[in-house]
């Protein structure tokens, strides 16, 4: 339950505290299980290069004591860090050993979710097939031993799939059963991805009205997370919307902002930002 209602910031706290009583035991497993959670929240926090550095350590600890499944959990962590800064190469090479050791230990679970990661690095590589195999995949595994969670993020995954080859509807379809999904769970970070998700599929529809809707109610939710990534996200999003609207002085306001954020935690979007920016600047002069 604490995945699913404790802020990172809270989270670091408790670990710090968990991290120096397993130093002063001498527990090794211990110690790398909460280096390796220390990562995980600095990663929600929009602090890659922080996450990494923890997740590597950790890893150091689980190879050096051959704990397989730990192991496996923090590869997949290292690739999800490596693909937030854009390094999608990177997070597979971590992905598919991480992929290998859970089916080795037949853990089922592990493997659904290293299927996911390993299914949004073909996705960004625009590799839509076998993206597609690897969610339908997790998909049939998770609805085994219904694990709810898993279920609605790989059916938003599905749908940003979708909506990546242009099947709006379809990818709408599957957006509203992950949001049914993670509203019941209680999931706060997960019904931000699926709001943020829809309001992409409204946009491309030209209905900017309820896009604006759903970014607005993700933007709550990010903020309340502290997670910055998502909340710079929204905002350029929210602004390419104003900005079909013609409201420019708003549209300029959230793509400035959502760049500072991008550009203080080191995210790849923002060229993509600063590029719209300039190319807005000209349109107005």
């Amino acid at each position: 339950m604490l995945g699913l209602r404790q802020h990172p910031q809270e989270k670091i706290r408790w670990r710090n505290a968990a991290l120096a009583a397993a130093r002063h035991l001498g527990l090794r497993r211990s110690e790398a299980a909460h280096l390796a959670g220390l990562g995980l929240a600095h990663e929600n926090l929009g602090e890659t290069r922080r996450s990494i550095e923890f997740f590597q350590n950790a890893l150091n600890i689980f190879r050096e004591l051959h704990a397989s499944n730990e192991e496996a959990h923090t590869l997949g962590n290292l690739g999800i860090a490596c693909a937030a800064l854009g390094e999608t190469r990177e997070a597979i090479r971590h992905y598919e050993p991480a992929l290998q050791l859970s089916r080795t230990l037949q853990d089922r679970r592990g493997e659904s979710n290293k299927l996911m990661n390993l299914g949004l690095a073909h996705a960004d590589l625009r590799e839509f097939p076998k993206a597609i195999e690897c969610y339908e995949q997790a998909l049939r595994i998770c609805r085994e031993f219904g694990d709810r969670r898993i279920e609605g993020n790989a059916l938003g995954n599905l749908g940003n799939v979708y909506f990546a080859m242009s099947e709006i509807q379809t990818a709408i379809d599957y957006h509203q059963q992950a949001l049914v999904l993670s509203r019941e769970l209680g999931d706060r970070r997960a019904e931000g991805h699926d709001l943020g998700n829809l309001g992409n599929a409204y946009s491309v529809l030209g209905d900017y009205e309820k896009a604006l809707h759903c970014y607005n109610d993700h933007l709550t939710i990010a903020r309340e997370l502290s997670d910055r990534r998502s909340e710079a996200g929204i905002l350029y999003n929210a602004s390419l919307s104003l900005f079909a609207l013609g409201d420019f002085p708003q549209t300029q306001k959230h793509a400035k902002t959502a760049l500072r954020i991008y550009e203080e935690i080191e995210d790849p979007n923002a060229a993509k930002v600063r590029e719209k920016l300039a190319e807005w600047r000209k349109l107005k002069e």
